[in-house]
């Protein structure tokens, strides 16, 4: 029971820190220099180091984000690249003993603090949510086990972006 839960809150982290750098993530930019965008990233790894990351609206492109740490990402997209920061604001999760599941969300705030290329001098900020769920592996007598047997995690980041 000790290490679901441990694992739970290791998850709770690596969603911290893919959120933060997944929802940051852009790729082309269209000929509006300022708007809104939302990355979306998706991970089925607890402890994948990238992601992939896609991006609509001002910025419009399937990217890759790089986690750099558990508060900088960096999102690479063919026409350049974003450094974000993020902050988590609440977190939450819930572990099932019985069924041998788990849910979990993260709620921060982003920032866009630079880019590459086409994204030089780009800033932003939004606000990002991440939900995942984790169903754990069950031993031959019934127990839960600590490494997940699925894991799947979405992270939806909304704001507004300015390039120059």
């Amino acid at each position: 029971m000790k290490n679901i839960r441990r694992s739970v809150l290791v998850l709770v982290a690596a969603l911290s820190t893919v959120l933060g750098l997944t929802l940051v993530t852009a790729a082309s930019a269209s000929a509006a220099t300022r708007g809104q965008v939302t990355f979306t990233a998706f991970s089925n790894h607890e402890n994948a180091t990238t992601y992939p990351v896609i991006a609509h609206g001002v910025i419009h492109a399937r990217g890759v984000d790089h986690v750099l740490s558990n508060i900088r990402d960096r999102f690479v997209f063919p026409r350049g690249a974003l450094l974000v920061r993020h902050r988590t604001t609440s977190s939450n999760g819930s572990f099932d003993s019985v069924t041998c599941t788990g849910r979990f969300s993260e709620r921060g705030i982003w920032h866009i603090t630079g880019g590459t290329r086409a994204y030089t001098g780009a800033r932003g900020v939004g606000t990002y949510v991440a939900r995942g769920v984790i169903v754990a592996r069950v031993s031959s007598t019934g127990r839960c086990l600590e490494r997940p047997k699925l894991f799947q995690l979405t992270i939806r980041a909304p704001g507004t972006v300015r390039i120059p």
